[in-house]
C-alpha cells in the first residue's frame, strides 16, 4: 500500500456493494488528496453507503494529514454532487494536478479542517 492512500471496499455476505479511495494529488505537494474510484452498484445506491463512504475516505485523509481534498466527476452523476455539495466540497473553475481523467469536467475541493 503506498503511504497516505486507502482503498476502502464496501462488501455483503461476500458481495462487493462499492468503493471509494483516497490518494495523494498527482503534481501537487503533499498536503491535497484525491477522492478516487468511488463507486455503488446501482442496486444499493440512495442507502447512506455513499455517505459511509465518503466519510470514511475523509476521515483516512485527515489522519493521513492532508489539508484538502480534490475530486473530479461528471455532470450525469448529480446524486454523487449533491453528496458532495452535502459534505462541504466546493466547485472550482479549473483542474488541479494530473488526475488522467480527461473526461471528467465537474472539479471539486474540501478543506479538511476539524
Amino acid at each position: 500500500q503506498q503511504k497516505g492512500a486507502v482503498y476502502f471496499v464496501l462488501t455483503e455476505n461476500d458481495t462487493v456493494l462499492g468503493g471509494g479511495g483516497i490518494k495523494t494529488l498527482n503534481h501537487s505537494d503533499n498536503s491535497v488528496c484525491e477522492l478516487r474510484k468511488m463507486y455503488l452498484d446501482p442496486g444499493v445506491r440512495g442507502k447512506g453507503y455513499g455517505r459511509l463512504l465518503l466519510e470514511s475516505c475523509l476521515d483516512f485523509a485527515r489522519e493521513a494529514g492532508y489539508k484538502q481534498c480534490y475530486l473530479e466527476t461528471l455532470p450525469e452523476l448529480q446524486a454523487a454532487i449533491h453528496l458532495y455539495e452535502k459534505k462541504g466540497f466546493k466547485h472550482t473553475n479549473t483542474a488541479l494536478g494530473s488526475t488522467g481523467h480527461s473526461s471528467c469536467n465537474i472539479w471539486m475541493i474540501k478543506n479538511l479542517n476539524k
